[in-house]
């Protein structure tokens, strides 16, 4: 009888410990699920309020070229050396907003970035109106391709998507 409860006694010990580290172990998986979860949502915000304020900043940017563009007609030299410093500047320091966001990027994006900042600093270089024109097109077009890459990258309209259907489940 006393070897019975001894065998009892084990068997239960023996569970118990089975148990446990199972259960150590779902909580352990649990943690690292919700870490995961966590890390993924701080970075998919950090990218949100970056490519939002990069966005933001650049389309002001290009604001300001269109306004110096149209005031360039009744400008003198002196003027004219001052906007293109003005808006040699506002590139610059484009270029440092770009740089202190730069490493929620993906290579993509900010390789597009790049390009955009590249050929504003060229504009600035040129006189002829017709050319500036079409170097200004050419910024506000891959403005909005950069734009549309951003939101994809966010996975924007998934997003949406998922919140209007949510929504309307309510």
């Amino acid at each position: 009888m006393d070897k019975l409860i001894t065998l009892i006694t084990i068997c239960v010990s023996f569970m118990s410990a089975i148990a446990s580290v199972i259960a150590v172990r779902y909580t352990f998986l649990a943690y690292k699920r919700d870490q995961k979860f966590h890390n993924e949502n701080f970075i998919f915000q950090t990218k949100f309020k970056s490519y939002s304020l990069i966005i933001g900043s650049l389309n002001r940017l290009i604001t300001q070229f269109q306004v110096t563009l149209e005031e360039m007609d009744d400008s003198n030299d002196e003027e004219l050396n001052q906007m293109a410093d003005d808006i040699d500047e506002l590139i610059y320091e484009f270029d440092d907003l770009v740089s202190e966001h730069s490493f929620s990027m993906s290579n993509n994006i900010l390789e597009s970035l790049k390009e955009i900042i590249e050929l504003m600093l060229l504009s600035i270089e040129e006189e002829d109106d017709r050319k500036l024109n079409i170097f200004i097109n050419e910024v506000i077009d891959k403005s909005n391709s950069l734009a549309d890459k951003m939101r994809e990258e966010l996975h924007v309209d998934n997003l949406t998507f998922g919140l209007t259907k949510r929504i309307k489940s309510k």
